[in-house]
């Protein structure tokens, strides 16, 4: 790596803190009222280093690396990062534990529980892996944009579109996006490789370069197995594509075959049974949480599971599940089995899926007008093989993103991933050589050029608006926690599942030392950390959780003060009357930003336990 390049990466470096340190500054009030000036300085300085790091044709590994690292560590010191969803927070706490969790693959797991456990516990190990993971991915992108052998300004121009749409993975930071992105990476510079034929002559490298990329694969399968088979879906034509190239496939899926059999192994061999039965419930919990419930004769499922309405409701609506009585593995598959049969060229389908795609569409119009914009500009001057291959992949990946956005989960750590995988994919079919370019005209250059700006704008003002939610204090884990914990000196709590009760949650801090102790915590409810930790306080099952806690004082439940959980006390004081024929009454406590904390207080009792 040149001087001049690293004298760049450090001049750059201060810039980018100077804006950090002093923006702050009266100064610098007018300009902090624009909500796109700090990421948008951020983005603009990383396009002017590409301009002079893409300069040179020769690949230069180390210097990838160090920009990538460059790239993440100036984004992270500049801007606020959080996890983007509570899971990964129960994930540190598993491993912190010493505990296999589901969310995550055992050998993964076990590796991390080590680290904490034998190690230290001082340092966040599972934010460490993560942030090494998007810096591996980073790496792959800038290696694969190089391995292309693009214009210079080309070059440029593709890796800010990816910056700008990819900060958001790093500030917002979840298992989920990383597993993603780095899946999605290393497929990239795959394919990149199998382009360009230049880039293998040596094959004793190129052998090690294909083992690497499936290690990385794997590593995609580790963090989040559905990750891992979504990418498979998704690239699957694109092997096909490939097909002449089948023993690089092979080379390819020979590290990812040895992981993957690794894992299996131990988790079906070295795990517990109290594993097994939560991991077996947690799935079938996962087919019904989150996902859109079609037609379901309520009554034949009330009657099947001895369940009231009430039972029903809280558990769609509120995710109250503690008593494991009414909700286990049995009642749960009963839901997917009373449900009306799929039937997916019935006219009500069909609306549905225009209906629901429809609002997908307008909540990503910029991403959407410019994928649409880059198919016009690749697909008319393409011909033969080339042009096929981008119909039939822009129909494929179309049709399952609108199943995706119709049947099951699809958030933006999802969402946002796959849009930038059929970027990459249509920009490395898109460059061939055969190509005439003549035919690329300049309305359609122009409304690529056009769109792609819009784009960019568009990520970084929705860059800018979340990281002016991060910076509000009131909604920081923290702060909440101090008004949390100056109700009572040892409080236990509740916390309905469903509430985004801690919205943002600090990357860099142990969640195992909070003084926050929650009974209820939604994906993990019935896995054996949560019976460990409801023991420690003399609870023994899930059952008994609720008449423990209206026996003891310093108990109290938490729930957004919403419309939607407006009701969720009265629902819940009428549960515990129909299943423990216990008569009590809600005492409200306290009202904080959107929070609601309350408690139950024992008002009649029936001996008799239903």
């Amino acid at each position: 790596m040149s001087l001049f390049n690293i004298t760049t990466f450090v001049v750059s470096f201060l810039i980018l803190l100077s804006i950090s340190l002093f923006k702050n500054f009266p100064i610098f009030s007018g300009i902090q009222k624009s909500i796109i000036y700090a990421p948008l300085s951020y983005v603009i300085i990383l396009f002017f280093i590409s301009l002079l790091f893409f300069k040179k044709e020769e690949e230069e590994k180390l210097a990838n690396i160090i920009f990538s690292l460059f790239i993440v560590s100036s984004a992270l010191l500049l801007f606020p990062a959080s996890f983007q969803v509570n899971d990964d927070i129960e994930i540190i706490k598993f491993v912190g534990n010493g505990f296999d969790t589901t969310f995550m693959s055992v050998l993964l797991g076990r590796i991390l529980s080590f680290l904490y456990l034998d190690i230290t516990a001082d340092i966040p190990w599972y934010t460490f892996f993560l942030y090494f993971c998007h810096i591996i991915s980073v790496t792959l992108i800038i290696t694969g944009i190089k391995v292309l052998r693009l214009k210079r300004i080309v070059s440029s121009i593709i890796f800010t579109i990816f910056i700008s749409y990819y900060l958001y993975f790093l500030i917002l930071l979840t298992f989920t996006s990383t597993a993603l992105m780095l899946g999605i990476t290393s497929c990239f510079l795959y394919f990149c490789l199998l382009e360009n034929k230049e880039a293998h002559r040596n094959n004793l490298n190129h052998i090690y370069i294909l083992l690497t990329l499936g290690l990385f694969i794997s590593s995609c399968y580790l963090i989040r197995t559905s990750a891992a088979k979504g990418i498979s879906l998704l690239s699957l034509p694109i092997f096909l594509y490939y097909y002449k190239k089948w023993k690089s496939h092979l080379i390819l899926f020979f590290p990812i075959a040895i992981i993957i059999s690794l894992n299996i192994y131990l988790e079906n061999y070295t795990t517990t049974s109290a594993y097994k039965e939560f991991n077996e419930f947690n799935q079938q919990r996962g087919k019904v949480h989150g996902y859109p419930l079609r037609k379901i004769n309520k009554k034949r499922l009330l009657e099947a599971n001895s369940w009231t309405e009430n039972d029903f409701l809280l558990f769609v609506f509120y995710w109250t599940f503690s008593d494991e009585r009414k909700y286990n593995f049995k009642t749960l598959s009963l839901i997917k089995e009373i449900e009306s049969p799929l039937k997916p060229f019935s006219v009500q389908e069909i609306k549905n899926i225009l209906k629901s795609n429809k609002i997908f569409i307008i909540e990503h119009l910029s991403e959407v007008l410019f994928l649409f914009s880059l198919i016009l500009l690749l697909l008319f001057p393409s011909a033969g093989k080339k042009k096929f291959f981008l119909i039939s992949f822009s129909v494929y990946v179309i049709s399952i993103v609108a199943i995706m956005n119709t049947y099951y989960r699809f958030p933006p750590w999802v969402s946002k991933p796959v849009f930038l995988f059929i970027l990459l994919s249509m920009l490395l079919h898109g460059k061939d050589k055969k190509i005439d370019t003549s035919k690329i005209n300049a309305l359609k250059s122009g409304a690529f050029i056009v769109f792609g700006l819009i784009f960019i704008i568009n990520s970084i003002i929705e860059l800018e608006r979340e990281i002016i939610f991060q910076n509000n204090s009131s909604l920081k884990r923290e702060n909440i926690e101090k008004k949390l914990l100056s109700i009572d000196k040892n409080p236990v709590f509740y916390i309905l599942p469903r509430i985004s009760m801690f919205p943002r949650n600090s990357v860099y801090r142990d969640y195992n030392d909070s003084k926050i102790f929650d009974l209820a915590s939604g994906w993990s409810t019935f896995s054996p950390y949560f019976h460990n930790k409801i023991n420690s306080i003399g609870i023994n099952t899930g059952s008994d959780i609720l008449p423990w806690m209206i026996n003891h004082s310093n108990t109290y439940f938490i729930t957004d003060y919403t419309d939607y959980t407006a009701d969720y006390s009265n629902r819940l004081v009428q549960f515990i009357d129909e299943t423990y024929m216990i008569k009590c009454s809600v005492e409200n406590i306290k009202y904080f930003d959107r929070f609601l904390i309350f408690r139950l207080k024992k008002t009649d009792s029936k001996l008799e336990n239903k």
